[in-house]
């Protein structure tokens, strides 16, 4: 199974009291860049022939006048994440710093069980959404989380920010979708599914911090995970 056995390793349990790094003040193109690329490179194959057993979601947070297109403080826990998952005996996440913007189908190609089995790839088991704000209005991400569940695939919520508590703020209806009630109905059906399982799901850490301010919570995201992906 991914990541070796059941029991916490060695490197697992030097991380019980693990702080992350925050995202910088403001994130260039050169940085954004360089932040994909680091990721890319440590796969083992043509991005469009990887198939690894878990994603992440996440938002990328571009804040306006602050990072450059593209870039926000999202991509950069992303990455952290990634990156520190890996030195403790995972694999690269499938995620959407490995693809160039626009193919982001390819990303939700590896959540769709039928599909991945016609390719004869495994498809991903496991999701880790990185819940913050801009996740929260992203409607990516929204279809992300919606695909993983109709796959039934394990879910690991990760606290990256502090978030509002009214659902109604959440994904709120698009203009496009109001004038036909198909889309409308469609949309607020598919909205729901997502609210719901959310707002009900256990975090990590719980309210009130954190995974940039717990110092247990990348810890227990790596026990969680290994435990996932052993399932």
């Amino acid at each position: 199974k991914e990541g070796g056995s059941s029991s916490i390793s060695p490197l697992i349990a030097a991380t019980a009291s693990y702080t992350m790094m925050p995202p910088p003040e403001s994130i260039d193109a050169e940085a954004g860049q360089a932040l994909r690329s680091n990721i890319i490179r440590q796969i083992e194959c043509p991005v469009n022939d990887f198939f690894p057993p878990w994603v992440t979601s996440y938002a990328t947070g571009h804040r306006k006048g602050v990072d450059a297109q593209g870039c926000g403080p999202g991509m950069w826990i992303n990455s952290e994440l990634i990156h520190f998952a890996i030195r403790n005996g995972f694999r690269v996440a499938m995620n959407g710093m490995l693809f160039a913007t626009g193919n982001w189908k390819s990303y939700m190609v590896r959540l769709h069980r039928e599909s991945c089995e016609m390719m004869g790839e495994k498809c991903a088991t496991t999701m880790v959404v990185l819940l913050s704000p801009a996740l929260l209005v992203s409607y990516p991400c929204l279809d992300e989380i919606f695909e993983g569940l109709e796959n039934k695939m394990e879910f690991i919520v990760l606290r990256c920010d502090h978030i509002s508590s009214s659902t109604k703020e959440w994904w709120p209806l698009p203009d496009k979708k109001r004038r036909d009630m198909k889309q409308r109905h469609a949309f607020m059906l598919k909205r729901k599914t997502v609210v719901d399982f959310l707002a009900q799901e256990n975090t990590i850490p719980p309210p009130g911090e954190t995974i940039l301010t717990a110092p247990s919570a990348p810890g227990v995201f790596l026990k969680e995970l290994r435990s996932a992906l052993s399932r």
